[in-house]
């Protein structure tokens, strides 16, 4: 921790001015409609100003509720966003991160990479128990002070979990600073798990020790008879999260599975031991390769199987070296998660400590592993079966494009005098403009941990700035320099935006809390505002967005599916000399193609750059 920076008590998120929130929200969807929608939405705006009575009531009843609560939005957030979708986790929610690639000699390599990487996060999870974790900060640029960041998202990544209902899904949020005598993590081999201690009576398992026991379990499963596909259990987990909700309420009739399921939402997280996804002749992987084991397993007839999609965190290695993770987006934003590993991975490459296969063979009873045994039934059977079918089907359905730009990075980005995020928000804005002729309604994430509990608002980039230089881009007739001020416009306008968001001033939040206040005050009355078609099309990003930047490590990314099915998932990892980005969409979407969007985006990049040129 910096002892010369003072750590002072986070402020709450601010509260809303309704009317200041519904003139951002005009200028925000002008872009992406027609004249006449937008005509509609801003009578609606101007009708429900109209209505001063209710105006007031909204922006009290949020003050009530920030004085009440740590944070006025959070709940009503974390439904909206997760709890409330019922879109399997995998590819729709759950992003994937694919880390620098391993050279393992032997499947003993692999396994005390595993044991490293398992003891640095216990590592982490004392130094949270301890209250010792150094705080995140961001300097002003004004004057350079520097402001403490909420560091409440660590603490979650290893005492939440993500629970399937039968009406919405429900967030386990254990006291993640409290030190137990006991911790469990879980091993998934060939889609069996396996309960493993990590720390007895109070004191941690060192790695060697750790190594032993993944040894010991990867033994006993090489013996173990495979489970039947109609036996996978965990496959349930890649559901639709009401029919998972079903199949998990039918599971818990059964004592022994209601045990089992508690156990796996109070370990700390996974190790899964995947196996080889290509013929081992074959070594070379591509990134879409490597990342498609990441965020999906490849499917539920590689290593699709081998998850638990519901747990935080999923460490992932197979052995021809590809290392990463899969993780529940629920409980934290990919900064965090990244920080964690980054941190832990570099660890691991300053240790050049290994050790031997064990010598003695120790039993799963000395070693306090269990190994999971299901009682399956017919009724369990079937939704295996559902499940398995409607993973490959989404997995099959996944359009996936990794690629690296290393035509310039983040260093030549500053010297044209730019944000580099602006500036790659730009880049995305206009190569979806010469695609299909138009703006998007478009999210990228923007982080409020200024604010105490705070996650994330949204950055809306497809403003009528960013629309009149796309415009002029395509244009023959325009001049070199009128296009270079009107991306100068949009940055100023995007810089905005941005600024506004990390401050707690956006926008998408805002109207969060006066939809949802408005059914506390009008639970019999549909308000116009909010049944319109144009505000329906404004929650609907067909470009979904977010920079998930390494600092420390290359040839890192994270990724996730499109929120819509016509739409694109774009997370790009900016380094100083390149740009990783990570392309998805849906095969099943007939105006969509990653690999259209990856090449018309390469040549906006260039494009850029010959601007500046000029």
């Amino acid at each position: 921790m910096d002892s010369e920076v003072e750590v002072k008590p986070l402020p709450k998120l601010p509260t809303v001015n309704v009317e200041k929130t519904l003139e951002r929200y005009l200028d925000a969807i002008k872009a992406p409609l027609d004249d006449a929608a937008f005509k509609q939405t801003k009578a609606l705006v101007q009708k429900f100003l109209g209505d001063k009575p209710l105006v007031d009531e909204v922006e009290t009843l949020i003050t009530k509720r920030s004085e009440e609560k740590e944070n006025w939005s959070f709940e009503w957030w974390l439904d909206d966003m997760y709890m409330n979708v019922d879109l399997p986790l995998p590819i729709n929610s759950n992003p994937g991160l694919v880390l620098p690639k391993q050279t393992f000699e032997s499947d003993e390599d692999r396994l005390v990479y595993m044991a490293k990487l398992t003891k640095g996060l216990l590592d982490f999870k004392e130094t949270i128990e301890k209250d010792a974790i150094k705080p995140d900060f961001v300097a002003s640029k004004k004057d350079g002070t520097k402001q403490g960041l909420c560091m409440n998202q660590y603490k979650r990544i290893f005492s939440c979990y993500r629970r399937s209902n039968l009406a919405k899904d429900s967030q386990l949020d254990l006291d993640g600073t409290q030190s137990k005598d006991k911790e469990l993590i879980a091993v998934l081999v060939r889609s069996q798990i396996y309960l493993m201690p990590v720390k007895k009576d109070g004191i941690w398992l060192d790695t060697e020790e750790i190594f032993q026991g993944l040894w010991t379990i990867t033994q006993g499963a090489q013996t173990a008879p495979d489970i039947e596909m109609h036996e996978r259990v965990p496959v349930l987990t890649s559901q639709n999260r009401r029919k998972w909700g079903e199949a998990r309420a039918h599971l818990v009739e059964d004592g022994g599975n209601k045990a089992v399921l508690e156990e796996l939402e109070t370990c700390l997280f996974l190790v899964c031991l995947d196996e080889d996804t290509q013929n081992p002749t074959d070594p070379e992987r591509s990134f879409h390769s490597r990342f498609r084991q990441m965020l999906s397993g490849n499917g539920p007839f590689l290593n699709g199987t081998n998850r638990w999609f519901d747990k935080t965190m999923q460490l992932i290695a197979s052995p021809d070296g590809n290392v990463g993770m899969c993780y529940e987006h629920s409980v934290a934003e990919g900064v965090a998660v990244v920080n964690v590993i980054e941190d832990v991975v570099l660890g691991i490459q300053a240790d050049g400590n290994t050790f031997p296969a064990p010598q003695k063979s120790l039993t799963f009873e000395e070693l306090g592993i269990t190994q999971v045994m299901w009682n399956v039934d017919l009724i369990t059977s079937n939704s295996i079966v559902e499940a398995i079918r409607d993973f490959k089907r989404l997995d099959d359905n996944a359009d996936l494009e990794i690629f690296t730009f290393d035509g310039f990075g983040k260093d030549q980005i500053k010297s044209f005098r730019c944000s580099p995020d602006a500036f790659c928000q730009m880049v995305l804005q206009l190569t979806y403009f010469k695609i299909y002729g138009k703006l998007c309604f478009s999210y990228e994430s923007a982080s409020t941990r200024r604010f105490l509990h705070g996650r994330v608002d949204n950055i809306r980039s497809s403003h009528p700035e960013a629309l009149e230089w796309a415009k002029a881009m395509l244009d023959e007739t325009a001049e070199p320099m009128a296009r270079l001020d009107l991306f100068k416009r949009a940055m100023n306008k995007q810089t905005k935006i941005m600024s506004e968001n990390i401050t707690g001033e956006g926008l998408d939040i805002p109207m969060l809390g006066i939809r949802e206040a408005c059914k506390i005050l009008r639970p019999a009355q549909e308000l116009p505002l909010f049944v319109d078609e144009s505000y329906s099309r404004s929650v609907l990003f067909q470009l979904s967005t977010s920079q998930v930047t390494t600092t420390k490590l290359d040839d890192t990314f994270m990724g996730y599916g499109a929120v819509v099915p016509d739409g694109y998932g774009v997370s790009y990892n900016l380094l100083e000399d390149k740009i990783i980005f990570c392309i998805s969409s849906f095969y099943m979407a007939m105006d969509t193609d990653s690999r259209l969007f990856a090449r018309h985006l390469t040549q906006s990049l260039l494009d850029l750059k010959q601007m500046f040129q000029k």
